[in-house]
């Protein structure tokens, strides 16, 4: 079973953003089947603007469908999901949603900085450059292939890339994958500093440990 833990609301969203007293991620009854297996049986879902939610429960308990449905990669067999007031696809293509996707892949030959202001060119109102650069901390590879990263390091190139266009709610699966330690606690602390301008954040951790403050995390 699919179990959502939440923490206090951060700040109110910016300007430009949806209202304050409405919903990001408003899920009821949510159901879906793969053949005779049942993933979720009747989810229901809150998440506030500004809010942190973790995702908790083992394998195969829906977590992953879970995040399909509210990007609109998948369509529910009973219930609904609306982003923000919107269909999940209707949100995605607003570009009210930014994802991290654990099989996200990068173009090997393109350099990191490249690979940035192509990602930031897909959105009508994207994050300036260096505040990206600054919030996944990419100073330091901005000019190295995506190829030649480390693991931890593609990682963070891909939080830049979920975050270019500023969505007001960000999705995480498995974020920290191929990092060490230190480069976890990093990463959770670069979370923060996003979710502290007020973005929702959803992730599903790669271990069931949360960060103490803000946000928590679907896992």
């Amino acid at each position: 079973m699919t179990s959502a833990k939440t923490a206090p609301a951060a700040a109110a969203p910016g300007p430009g953003a949806a209202q304050a007293d409405q919903a990001a991620v408003l899920a009821a009854g949510l159901a879906k089947s793969y053949g005779s297996t049942a993933a979720l049986a009747g989810l229901d879902l809150h998440v506030a603007a500004g809010e942190t939610v973790a995702l908790l429960g083992p394998n195969g308990a829906g977590k992953s469908t879970t995040i399909s449905l509210l990007l609109g990669l998948l369509n529910a067999d009973r219930g609904q999901v609306r982003v923000y007031g919107r269909s999940p696809s209707q949100a995605v293509a607003g570009g009210l949603v930014g994802a991290m996707l654990q099989d996200a892949g990068l173009m090997p030959g393109v350099r990191v900085g490249e690979l940035l202001t192509m990602v930031r060119g897909l959105y009508p109102r994207p994050l300036p450059l260096d505040d990206l650069v600054s919030l996944a901390d990419l100073g330091s590879v901005l000019r190295r292939q995506a190829g030649r990263l480390s693991g931890g390091q593609a990682q963070r190139v891909r939080f830049a890339a979920a975050i270019a266009g500023d969505p007001q709610l960000l999705v995480l699966d498995e974020p920290t994958a191929a990092m060490d330690v230190q480069a976890r606690r990093n990463f959770w602390a670069q979370i923060r500093r996003f979710a502290g301008r007020g973005a929702p954040c959803c992730s599903r951790p790669t271990t069931c440990r949360r960060p103490t403050t803000r946000p928590t995390a679907w896992s």
